[in-house]
């Protein structure tokens, strides 16, 4: 086993690019059915997180705050550009390296004129430009015409704005380009069909072809991060890494499960089967849990798939994250995941009518927000969900669990404030 020291593994969780974000609802938290501490991260920000983890978007829990939230996460929903500009001071205190600079559709569908919006988009950016934060403008997205009728001259503005914002981009060093607007089009300046749940935000289907595009933008802008050791001290997780094959295979499932893991379908009544493997996983020097699911046009809405863990206490009074890493091939049948370590959801519950996108191999590493453990903390017992819609026949389906993790994480209330603030 290789060892790593404290301060080494603390530097290397804290080496990752700061990345901050401003706009409005949409980036505010957009799963719509879901409470505000899910909503804190912005559904394509963690998807284009989890895709590529080598950045790091900090937002931790607040109680005192109007949002219940703080951090990288600058959006506030309503808000128009100019609202966005007058804010600027606070979100500048986090000190992020690049900020996200997704804002418009508020002004437009408020009837602000073109040179208004860009007049603010430009003070914006500039603003963080001065301070040497890099930018990523995004366009504006497409809404429906429930928010823009056809005969709107805002039609013309949002378009107009757009060209603009292509320009700027061109013309000024250190601002990258982010067409989210192309993602969402149907070709004729609408959202296409499943992108939105109400014409404006995303859902999570949306969302991930949004994160998918954000995260090659930051791709371009942010090396990739050593893989921090998964089996470090402070991993409280038993067995994080999956070892051993002294599991459970619960209802629907036959094979060999990982030590202090259980494996089952959820729901009951399932017609959906798996096979449990474990094959090595050099990586992290543990196993990776590997099942194959085959669905037989059952009934639906949807039946789920669940990977328990043992229950554990989390240690008291301290800063952590949970997160896990997961890949399914690309397949029709995925309704949406879930994924649970005490404190805060990942991703969201419930997306019976959503679905993942059916045209990619989902590689994900699954990061929580930080949270604070209780002074006295209950037992948790984390659990991974899968939806699924075994309506879709398929054979081969596979999902790869390749770690969990509950880590300790420096005190990020801490870790912003001491941080050297831009010149």
């Amino acid at each position: 086993m290789i060892e790593t020291s404290s301060t080494q593994l603390l530097a290397l969780r804290n080496s990752k690019t700061r990345v901050g974000y401003i706009g409005d609802s949409i980036l505010e938290g957009n799963n719509l059915a879901s409470s505000i501490l899910i909503s804190a991260q912005s559904r394509e920000i963690t998807w284009a997180r989890a895709i590529y983890p080598h950045f790091e978007c900090d937002v931790w829990l607040d109680a005192t705050d109007s949002r219940e939230f703080v951090g990288m996460n600058a959006a506030i929903g309503g808000s128009t550009v100019a609202m966005n500009r007058a804010s600027l001071p606070n979100p500048s205190q986090y000190f992020p390296q690049i900020m996200i600079v997704s804002a418009g559709i508020n002004s437009v569908t408020t009837n602000v004129s073109e040179a208004s919006i860009e007049a603010d988009l430009e003070y914006i950016c500039k603003f963080y430009l001065q301070r040497d934060i890099k930018v990523v403008l995004s366009n504006i997205r497409p809404v429906s015409n429930v928010w823009l009728p056809d005969a709107s001259a805002q039609l013309t503005v949002r378009n107009d704005v757009n060209i603009w914002v292509e320009n700027f981009v061109t013309m000024t060093p250190n601002v990258v380009f982010w067409n989210v607007a192309s993602v969402y089009d149907n070709g004729a300046g609408r959202p296409k069909s499943g992108y939105t749940a109400d014409g404006l935000h995303p859902t999570q289907f949306g969302s991930q072809y949004g994160g998918a595009s954000l995260a090659s933008v930051l791709q371009t802008m942010i090396k990739p991060v050593t893989r921090r050791m998964a089996h470090d001290s402070y991993n409280w997780f038993p067995n994080g890494r999956l070892t051993g094959s002294a599991g459970a295979a619960g209802n629907g499932v036959t094979g060999h499960v990982a030590t202090n893991f259980t494996a089952q379908m959820v729901s009951g009544g399932s017609t959906a089967t798996v096979v449990a493997s474990l094959v090595p996983n050099p990586e992290t020097e543990g196993l990776i849990q590997r099942f194959e699911l085959t669905t037989n046009g059952g009934k639906g809405p949807y039946e789920i798939f669940g990977f328990y863990g043992a229950k554990f206490t989390p240690p008291a009074a301290q800063w952590v994250k949970a997160r896990t890493r997961v890949m399914l091939t690309a397949w029709p049948g995925w309704r949406s995941i879930y994924f649970w370590a005490g404190g805060v959801d990942c991703f969201g519950n419930v997306a019976t009518t959503d679905q993942l996108a059916p045209d990619m191999d989902i590689d994900l590493d699954i990061e929580s927000m930080p949270f604070l453990t209780a002074a006295a903390p209950a037992d948790i017992r984390p659990h991974f969900w899968i939806y699924l819609d075994p309506r879709v026949a398929g054979t081969n389906i596979l999902i790869e669990m390749k770690e969990f993790e509950f880590i300790r994480v420096d005190d990020p209330i801490r870790l912003h404030n001491v941080r050297s603030s831009p010149p």
